[in-house]
């Protein structure tokens, strides 16, 4: 018998349990009550795999476990002779309406076929044992290889465009899988431009800038002529005010102008006629050789103006026009042409200007103060006519650059997971090997028989001892009795069974139908050859989790006949009114032989463990959860962790349809009901918030995301609830609180 659980260490939310000195000893009867995910199906487990020395799922298995002789550890076969009653039970017997083992009877004229059928049966149970953990061992390794498929499936889907990923799935990532010789990993820079190609459209190609290679020559060539013009002076006869005020020699020269043009002799400006001794003076000073360097200085300013011209007439395209991976560098190029543009022709403008300046000055020699210097400009319009050309590349061979940039996605992100594929392939590769022998036989020792061969052997040796019939009736009688109906049966069928329904051959069993089929078999089952009920150790976990309240009394009534004379029982549970009878039931046994448990939840290192308690007094005064349920609401302290909360929306809402069950009876939904109470509107809707969208998943597939927000309001929300029921009903509240307090006391 098992007295306690004296450490359990690495064994899922079991992380380091220390039996509590406090606690009573395990009895012969122990009832062990917990919610779902508080870790019962675990403890479950754990009994299981006492005999076996160990659970291949937790490697890091640590445990101690006291009997009534000595303490077994992980590794040593435990002596005591476990069954247990799970849901893996149920999954791994209801597709099998015959169980692990026919049920026979058997005659003295058997004993030899017994012999037999012992010890092949203990060398299969063996293999099987053997074989359930290859085959779970090569399942967890495909599982893990098609997720990996999966994940990097939903990747490329999601990272590529294109007809041919719109509907790519794990065997498209298999398959192009198999084509992949080595990995083709990209850097990060690549991938964000292989991403960008494929989210791009298809842009027009754009046309190249004229790239003016022989403009450095050109301006050259007029600054070394500015130069030499600037050098160069006439003699003439100098009137000084001309000399000293160029404006007005401008003034004056161009008057000469239009008087020769309009044959005028008098001064325009004060009709008088222009002396003889005034038209050869100024004849003497603007001669045909200061004529003839300043049209000299305009045809050079003409051409310095036509290369502004033509600098002007240059258009660079926005940015915009071409592809994202290529604008910024364009961009760069565009404000780096721009600004080469503008300081050539300010420069160019200034040589203009100084050169001008030369026709005020034909007798003196000036000199270059500017010299502009297109080298700039030209090397900005090299790079923006190189980023254009690899933009016209582009569009030119648009969707061959997208099929290959798709392609090489897919080549990446499966790449990724080539080694860890490559890695499991061979553990997979492995285990088919070492399943095949066990199903087969190992060929190098005749001896060594294989699964199909000793369950043959089994099948016709059980034939002769067998009786069907009686094994049938057997079963239809505690199908009945376990669902108080008797609407389903079992019929021979060949070597096997059917089961009807009413008659009629059943196509799909109910959840609780598969749950009291599993628990029949798993009760005849004690009563087999290999195991003595009265020396053996009973676990059964949740056998009632599906089934409707009708069926709950019909189920209990069976389960206490059937494992009454056990030597010891554990019957675990989050059903609270099957928790109910059990213990009623265990009240009328003796004292010192009924243990009543709860498994609980803490925080420690940041992480929920479990650990056991004795049953709260709540609910063991009492025949209702609802007093436990408030006596936790009342007690709720908010440390800010996830932890803390985590499971107190729901247990706010299980409290909530309670006490409006009673206070509104009516049939509507939670949210019309708490609108029948008096009670703030804003709290009331924070309430609700906080039982129902913290307590139901929230995506369509139903898998529950921890959302983090549950924390925020917590507290709160808790204390509004509380004072709702005693704002609304304060005799009830009054009476919870004391209750609750002289149960704790």
């Amino acid at each position: 018998m098992i007295r306690k659980l004296t450490r359990v260490k690495g064994l899922g939310i079991f992380r380091d349990y220390k039996w509590d000195s406090s606690l009573h000893d395990f009895c012969r009867y122990n009832l062990i009550y917990g919610w779902n995910g508080a870790g019962k199906t675990t403890l479950a487990k754990l009994f299981g795999s006492l005999e076996a020395g160990g659970l291949d799922k937790y490697p890091q298995l640590q445990y101690e476990i006291a009997t009534e002789s000595r303490t077994w550890k992980q590794g040593s076969h435990c002596s005591e002779r476990v069954r247990v009653f799970n849901r893996d039970y149920v999954s791994a017997n209801i597709d099998r309406v015959d169980g692990p083992r026919p049920i026979f009877v058997l005659g003295a004229e058997n004993a030899e076929l017994v012999k037999q059928i012992d010890q092949d049966d203990r060398t299969l149970k063996s293999k099987q044992e053997e074989l359930g953990r290859l085959q779970s061992e090569r399942d967890n390794l495909t599982k893990r290889k098609n997720k990996l498929f999966t994940d990097v499936a939903r990747t490329i889907s999601q990272n590529t465009a294109g007809e041919s990923t719109r509907v790519y799935r794990r065997p498209n990532a298999e398959s192009d899988f198999g084509e992949l010789t080595s990995k083709q990993l990209q850097t990060a820079d690549s991938l964000a431009t292989l991403k960008a190609t494929l989210n791009q459209q298809q842009k027009p190609q754009l046309d190249a800038l004229p790239e003016n290679a022989d403009l450095g020559a050109e301006v050259k060539a007029i600054c070394d002529e500015a130069s030499a013009l600037l050098k160069q002076t006439v003699s003439s006869e100098v009137i000084k005010r001309l000399a000293d005020h160029p404006d007005i020699a401008r003034w004056v020269e161009e008057g000469i102008s239009l008087h020769a043009t309009h044959s005028s002799m008098q001064c325009e400006f004060c009709a008088q006629n222009i002396p003889d001794s005034r038209q050869q003076a100024l004849a003497a000073h603007f001669n045909d050789a200061d004529r003839a360097l300043k049209r000299s200085v305009d045809e050079l300013r003409g051409r310095l103006s036509d290369i502004s011209t033509r600098l002007d007439g240059l258009r660079v395209r926005e940015a915009s026009n071409l592809y994202d991976e290529l604008a910024d560098e364009y961009q760069r190029s565009s404000d780096r042409f721009a600004s080469a543009r503008d300081a050539l022709r300010t420069d160019l403008h200034g040589l203009g200007d100084r050169v001008a300046e030369k026709k005020s000055h034909t007798t003196e020699q000036l000199t270059i103060s500017i010299t502009p210097d297109p080298k700039e400009l030209v090397d900005a319009i090299a790079a923006l006519n190189a980023q254009l050309k690899k933009h016209n590349s582009k569009s030119k061979d648009f969707d061959n650059q997208a099929a290959v940039a798709r392609g090489t996605l897919k080549e990446h992100y499966l790449s990724e997971i080539y080694d860890d594929v490559e890695d499991l392939q061979g553990d997979i590769d492995s285990a088919d090997a070492a399943i095949k022998m066990v199903l087969k036989g190992n060929p190098a020792n005749a001896d060594d028989h294989g699964i199909e061969e000793l369950a043959k052997r089994l099948s016709d040796a059980r034939a002769k001892v067998s009786s069907s019939h009686a094994a049938c009736k057997e079963i239809n009688e505690k199908l009945a009795l376990f669902l108080g109906r008797d609407e389903l049966a079992f019929e021979v069928s060949g070597d096997g069974y059917q089961i009807t329904r009413s008659g009629e051959v059943a196509d799909d069993l109910s959840e609780s139908e598969r749950t009291a089929i599993a628990f029949v078999y798993f009760v005849v089952h004690l009563s087999d050859q290999e195991f003595s009920l009265e020396d053996g150790i009973v676990v059964i976990d949740d056998p009632v989790s599906s089934l409707d309240a009708n069926s709950l009394f019909q189920a209990f009534a069976f389960l206490k006949e059937s494992v009454a004379n056990a030597k010891q029982v554990f019957i675990l549970t989050h059903n609270f009114e099957f928790m109910r009878l059990v213990k009623n039931w265990l009240f009328h046994t003796k004292k010192a032989q009924r243990s009543f448990y709860m498994v609980n939840n803490r925080e420690s290192n940041g992480k929920r463990e479990a650990y056991l308690a004795p049953l709260d007094k709540l609910l063991m005064e009492f025949q209702s959860e609802y007093h436990y349920l408030f006596s936790l609401l009342r007690a709720f302290n908010d440390d800010g962790s996830l932890e803390s909360i985590y499971n107190f929306p729901n247990i706010g809402r299980k409290f909530l349809e309670t006490f409006l069950a009673f206070k509104v009876p009516s049939h509507e939904n939670l949210n019309q009901k708490i609108g029948h109470l008096d009670y703030d509107e804003t709290k009331k809707t924070a309430i609700l918030r906080f039982v129902q969208t913290h307590s139901h998943a929230v995506r369509s597939d139903g898998v529950l995301n921890f959302d983090m927000s549950i924390s925020r309001g917590g507290q709160t929300a808790i204390q509004n609830l509380l004072d709702m029921i005693e704002t609304v009903d304060p005799t009830h509240y009054g009476t919870l609180v004391a209750t609750v307090e002289r149960g704790q006391s």
